[in-house]
């Protein structure tokens, strides 16, 4: 059951009833229902940023023509938006789900490489 299905049936038990203040709470109900509407448009701000660094990481895995590392592609990177390797990561992970770069695994290094 979804919160606007939870709402809903609220309204309807809440109609048949003789509740104080009904008409209020029945509001009330019903401006949840369009707060769980309403639909985020778009990308937010740092969506659209990470998707610019994404890129950057990309063209770093690409350029280093062999396995690389967080470290290594964060050195590579030299970005102001990019401030820690745990950021790379991130970013690394997305690419990573998105099936452009494969990750490997060697002891305890891991190694990522453009996916062919």
């Amino acid at each position: 059951m979804t919160k606007r299905e939870m709402f809903e049936r609220l309204i309807d038990i809440v109609s048949e009833t003789d509740v104080e203040d009904k008409d209020l709470i029945i509001e009330k109900l019903n401006k949840e229902i369009e707060l769980v509407s309403k639909k985020r448009t778009g990308m937010t701000k740092t969506q659209k940023e990470n998707e610019v660094l994404v890129e950057d990481v990309y063209n770093a895995i690409a350029e280093a023509g062999k396995p690389i590392t967080v470290t290594d592609i964060y050195n590579a990177v030299k970005s102001d938006k990019i401030t820690s390797a745990q950021k790379v990561a991130a970013l690394v992970k997305k690419l990573v789900n998105a099936n452009r770069v494969v990750r490997t695994q060697d002891k305890r290094s891991v190694y990522f490489t453009i996916a062919e």
